[in-house]
């Protein structure tokens, strides 16, 4: 064993410490949780404390609720699966009557600590067994399988410990398959129910229905287990197996992300909440699917660095062989294989998320940008506008809006937990460094802010190069698009010309931002792809040169991990950092957009009432010309360069 994070593997691996954490505290937490949840959804609180409690709570509920989605074929009764929950109960009774005569085998040998225990699980299974017997889940109690699967893990670990030990097979190991038996099938018929208690639309696709344009996405009626592990989707790869997948193939959209259903309920948070602005709604609409991505990318960026850590403990452990060292190894072994399989499933989870963030963002934007199109006052052709910022948009803006910004925004929401927890990945890793190579570590930081001081004057050159594209690329979509609008015009009086040489000027200007963005981002680029290599070699320098310490092959493996884990958050980070900033010109664009002027409601198709005035609409002494007038001799372009 070697220094402190030695004696904290021996608390950690020694049989009272597993016997406390891994066999009482983490299963009564989860029924602890359990019981919290159920007293928040019922108890009788007074109403200050249920409104402080509803607002604590509405950031965890699902932007739309089943009832805002359902259509009239769908049954609005919740679904029993009463043979199920009948075997929950009855497996719940048979594993407290079991932990009853582990309680009283312990009084009898005398043993406190084996007592406590058994009395805590047979407290715990009572109460499983009382809440699924009087309230049958409708849904997969996600609270009670944990606290299952917490009990199997226990008996798994002590397996091992116990294998590595002995080296053999004995009884012990025998009790622990057995104490395995009842939690392992409670943990796999409760992963059978389903998530939602009511199925949201009559044609959601089935496990074995051929996939058609005809069904819905089967994301809504999955079981817990098919949600893990998302074999809901295989239907629609067995297809793509056996022959050319075509539209009519696809799944149609959940009733979840159908823009009907997201844009009316964007609409009444409008009319309750007036005063908030876009980006608001987004991310309340979100909360739950951003919140979860935080968590999920926290717990990535937290158990990443255990294998790293665990190398150098397995490393040190191997060198002195002898059994204790054993156990230590075979302890940082299991750590490292739970490890990756979580950090497996989370990633399935995380991307199911994030893409619910994606999809659900871009159809509010599409939805928004629409709507306010057939309202707005278009103002495009008015020649006498005093700023250029004010005007009123174009048909080529417009359309960059829905192509471009829409895109850009919506992205930043898939990608929404990296900006924030890429820090967190790179403090944790320098701490690490600095344990394994103690102050030379801290020579790493000054790269990092002489990196950071480098790119502050980039980032805001980038900022105001993408405002500048933009806008040059909304006056070439709008040349282009009134030039093929009104062709036959054009050709008639003999202006082809002249509109095909304000169409290459309008290109070459777009094209000359574009080529600055390119420099901005390649230099910025450059300077976080030579940051974690000069970091390293800057450790190590200062590490064998001048603290003269000796770099043994735990430490150099160890460090050179840490290393490789600090490189993804400084090269991901300034990405991020950029593109978040691109999504913020982009969310002002649409803003802006939104803010325009918009028609009477008796001139709106989409407000008129039947009982509106009628009044006439013209024009009076009016003069009507065109936006923009030549200003120079037309060029010598030929019109089929374009």
């Amino acid at each position: 064993m070697v220094g402190l994070g030695a004696q904290y593997v021996i608390s950690w691996t020694s049989p009272e410490c597993r016997d406390l954490v891994l066999g009482t505290i983490i299963p009564t937490s989860f029924i602890l949780s359990a019981i919290l949840v159920a007293i928040v959804r019922t108890g009788p609180f007074p109403k200050p404390v249920k409104r402080i409690l509803n607002a604590l709570c509405a950031p965890f509920h699902n932007f739309l609720s089943p009832e805002e989605v359902m259509d009239s074929k769908s049954p609005t009764e919740a679904r029993t699966m009463i043979e199920r929950t009948r075997t929950l109960s009855i497996l719940a009774l048979l594993a407290s009557a079991g932990w009853i005569g582990c309680t009283v085998y312990g009084l009898v040998v005398k043993d406190i600590e084996y007592v406590f225990r058994a009395l805590s699980a047979f407290v715990s299974w009572a109460y499983v067994c009382f809440v699924t017997a009087m309230r049958p889940p409708t849904t997969a109690p996600l609270l009670f399988i944990a606290f299952a699967a917490s009990h199997i893990l226990f008996y798994l670990v002590e397996s091992g410990f116990d294998l590595v030990k002995s080296g053999e097979l004995n009884s012990t190991m025998a009790y622990n398959v057995v104490g395995m038996f009842v939690p392992g099938i409670f943990v796999w018929i409760a992963g059978t129910l389903p998530l939602q208690a009511v199925k949201v639309a009559h044609n959601i696709a089935g496990s074995k229905d051929v996939p058609s344009v005809t069904h819905t996405c089967p994301e809504d009626d999955t079981t817990f287990w098919s949600w893990c592990n998302f074999s809901f989707v295989e239907p629609i790869f067995d297809l793509a197996m056996k022959r050319t997948l075509n539209e009519s193939d696809v799944w149609t959209l959940s009733p979840y992300f159908q823009h009907k259903n997201i844009f009316s309920k964007c609409l009444e948070y409008r009319s309750l909440y007036p005063t908030h602005s876009l980006l608001r709604f987004l991310v309340v609409s979100n909360s739950l699917d951003l919140i979860l991505d935080v968590l999920f990318e926290l717990w990535k960026a937290c158990v990443g660095f255990v294998p790293s850590y665990a190398l150098k403990e397995i490393l040190a452990a191997l060198a002195t062989g002898d059994r204790e060292s054993r156990i230590t190894a075979y302890f940082w072994t299991l750590m490292t294989f739970m490890t990756h399989l979580s950090q497996a499933q989370v990633d399935i989870l995380q991307v199911w998320h994030t893409r619910r963030c994606y999809e659900r963002t871009r159809g509010q934007l599409f939805c928004a940008i629409h709507y306010k199109s057939l309202r707005r006052q278009d103002l495009s052709g008015h020649v006498d506008q005093d700023k250029e910022d004010n005007k009123s948009a174009d048909l080529g803006k417009i359309i960059n809006l829905m192509q471009g910004d829409t895109y850009t925004v919506a992205q930043r929401f898939w990608n929404f937990s990296g900006v924030f927890t890429s820090p967190v990945r790179l403090i944790i890793a320098l701490v690490f460094l600095y344990q394994v190579l103690g102050w030379s570590a801290l020579s790493g930081v000054g790269v990092i802010i002489i990196t950071y001081a480098l790119n502050y004057p980039l980032a805001t050159f980038n900022i105001s190069v993408t405002r500048f594209s933009w806008k040059a690329r909304d006056l070439r979509m709008n040349i282009v698009n009134e030039l093929f609008q009104n062709i036959r015009f054009l050709k008639f009086y003999g202006w082809e010309y002249h509109w095909a040489g304000k169409a290459e000027n309008s290109r070459e200007g777009e094209l000359h931002w574009r080529v600055k963005q390119n420099i901005v981002d390649t230099l910025i680029s450059f300077i976080w792809t030579w940051m974690p290599s000069a970091t390293a070699l800057t450790s190590f320098f200062c590490y064998t040169f001048i603290a003269q310490e000796r770099l043994t092959v735990s430490k150099a493996f160890t460090s050179i991990a840490l290393f490789s884990q600090l490189q993804e958050p400084m090269t991901a980070l300034p990405e991020q950092i950029f593109a978040l900033l691109h999504a913020y010109v982009s969310m002002q664009r649409i803003e802006g957009f939104l803010d325009e002027s918009e028609v009477p409601e008796w001139a709106s198709s989409l407000t008129a009432t039947a009982d509106a005035p009628k009044t006439e609409t013209g024009f009076l002494n009016a003069t009507f010309e065109w936006p923009s007038m030549p200003k120079s001799v037309p060029p010598l372009h030929r019109f089929e360069h374009l």
